[in-house]
């Protein structure tokens, strides 16, 4: 099985790699675990006046960030996960990446660190739920 684990440095999201990693046998013999970060672009007026390289610093911060205690987790669990980092529209992202990737299942947390978030679920967890053709794991 093929699975792809959204995160974003919320505890929420922490709490969706735990799962995983605690119950890595309901995803049969040798799950192939992935991990996506998605950063929301800087309007482009603050991306010129930043300059490309501050800007591409700016996401691989941010990205590092997210990634440093899901992957501390895997690395303690033993599993190997390959981090995903992208900028673009958080839940459109996710959801194109687990079509094209070809994965069987999305995990990630019930709420985030989105700008905007929904009543009962995160922004970004209900836009996936909307556009992804991939089963998808909330997990709260």
């Amino acid at each position: 099985m093929k699975v792809l684990i959204a995160v974003d440095g919320s505890a929420f999201s922490r709490r969706a790699v735990r799962y995983v990693l605690e119950h890595m046998t309901r995803f049969g013999r040798k799950p192939e675990v992935d991990m996506v970060y998605v950063d929301t672009p800087l309007p482009p007026h603050i991306a010129r006046a930043l300059g490309r390289s501050n800007v591409d610093r700016y996401y691989e911060r941010n990205a590092n960030a997210a990634f440093r205690a899901p992957l501390a987790a895997a690395q303690k669990a033993g599993m190997e996960i390959k981090p995903i980092a992208m900028v673009g529209a958080p839940g459109q992202a996710i959801a194109q990446l687990a079509r094209r990737g070809r994965y069987d299942l999305v995990v990630m947390g019930s709420h985030g660190h989105g700008a905007l978030r929904g009543l009962l679920l995160g922004s970004v967890t209900t836009k996936v739920l909307a556009q992804s053709k991939v089963p998808v794991l909330v997990v709260r």
